[in-house]
């Protein structure tokens, strides 16, 4: 592929507008996006040649088993979710199911391997807590993943037509809403990175179930309870980038957190595991800002070395850049491609050791109550999507 193919993707994203139960809501997007559902599945590396090899196996199988029946305990409505899901797009539903066992489903003696893999498919966030009040994105994922993300406004009600969630969020082919970036009607906007630590938990909860739950999170006391989830805790390890919108007067600065998760502590040798996540919340205060990538900053977890080489090194362009206080500079941080191997901005890459693609940009101006998606480079592009935080 030549740099203007890579460069430059469709300047367009699906937005999505969806009313109904949980099931009705999958039914929908996989309807609306199959051929888009079929595209992945059938081309997507990692999924066919990793995550479907190791469901082969004996373990496999037993992790997607325990994990489904886990899911369909705690979760059942988003289990419905990708049932109508699987049906809308013909995407059978063990396909569906697996893609949210990701680093779950990695046999222990390729972990060093695919966990680098999953840690290079990572974000870049951004929280300004100054001047100007902004969270913002680069969503960095396979290489597959360009072309292939859509936006759903998803307003879930029960069957007697009662109000349950209302949010709009980026979202993957196959995947539950949650995972990359969006915000409710009850004023939270989240974004999400991917971390990788060195021990998952097969039998814990998968990342994706717990993000979802955060679309339906009016407060930091359901937000903290989401991600400690009692009971399991993850089985995986990711990162939130939190804001409380005051709807009502955005002047008076929101409260802003970043959110570390990882799996339970081991409780002795036998490798027995607590049953509630390690959280770490670590607050942004008026006046700061602050860039997490896909590397534990301030919870204390093991982590593979091999999967932090891109997290430190755009940790460390950053740094070096202009403070990213206004929606410009935030810009012009996010589009950086000064260093060739691990660049912030991951699409533009001929040469390099960084494999990820980034498949948008996403800035949510709270002064402006607005949220902009950018699909190609932000600093020298018009956003493809615009949509107000008011639901």
């Amino acid at each position: 592929m030549d740099a203007s193919a890579q460069c430059q993707i469709l300047d367009q994203i699906p937005v999505l507008y969806v009313r109904g139960t949980h099931y009705e809501i999958g039914l929908s997007v996989g309807r609306s996006l199959k051929s888009m559902h079929q595209d992945i599945f059938g081309n997507w590396d990692f999924f066919n040649n990793v995550i479907m090899k190791n469901y082969a196996t004996d373990r496999g199988k037993q992790i997607y088993d325990d994990t489904l029946r886990l899911c369909e305990s705690k979760f059942p409505l988003y289990v419905e979710e990708l049932k109508g899901l699987a049906a809308g797009s013909d995407v059978p539903f063990h396909k569906i199911f697996l893609a949210h066992l990701d680093c779950l489903m990695t046999a222990p003696e390729e972990d060093t391997k695919n966990k680098q893999i999953q840690a290079d498919s990572g974000c870049t966030s951004i929280l300004c807590n100054a001047a100007e009040t902004i969270v913002a994105q680069n969503e960095d994922a396979f290489p597959e993943h360009a072309n292939n993300i859509y936006i759903i406004v998803a307003d879930i009600v029960d069957k007697s037509g009662n109000r349950l969630e209302k949010f709009a969020a980026l979202s993957y082919p196959g995947m539950l809403p949650g995972l990359a970036m969006g915000f409710n009607y009850k004023g939270l906007v989240f974004t999400v990175n991917t971390l990788v630590p060195k021990e998952t938990f097969d039998y814990g909860t998968p990342r994706f179930f717990v993000t979802r739950a955060l679309l339906a999170a009016a407060n930091h006391d359901e937000v903290m309870n989401t991600v400690l989830d009692n009971g399991t805790g993850v089985g995986d390890g990711f990162s939130i980038n939190i804001c409380y919108i005051n709807q009502e007067n955005v002047s008076d600065k929101p409260t802003m957190y970043n959110i570390e998760v990882a799996p339970p502590k081991k409780l002795n040798e036998d490798s027995e595991f607590g049953s509630v996540s390690q959280v770490s919340a670590r607050s942004v205060p008026p006046g700061e800002i602050y860039v997490h990538c896909n590397k534990y900053l301030h919870l204390l977890v093991p982590e593979i070395d091999e999967s932090l080489t891109s997290s430190i090194n755009r940790h460390e362009v950053i740094s070096k850049l202009p403070q990213p206080s206004t929606v410009q500079l935030i810009k012009n941080t996010m589009s950086d491609q000064s260093v060739i191997d691990y660049p912030v901005y991951r699409r533009c890459q001929t040469k390099g050791k960084d494999g990820a693609r980034t498949v948008a940009t996403g800035i949510f101006d709270i002064q402006k109550m607005e949220w902009s998606i950018y699909v190609n480079i932000p600093s020298t592009s018009k956003p493809t999507v615009v949509i107000s935080l008011n639901l």
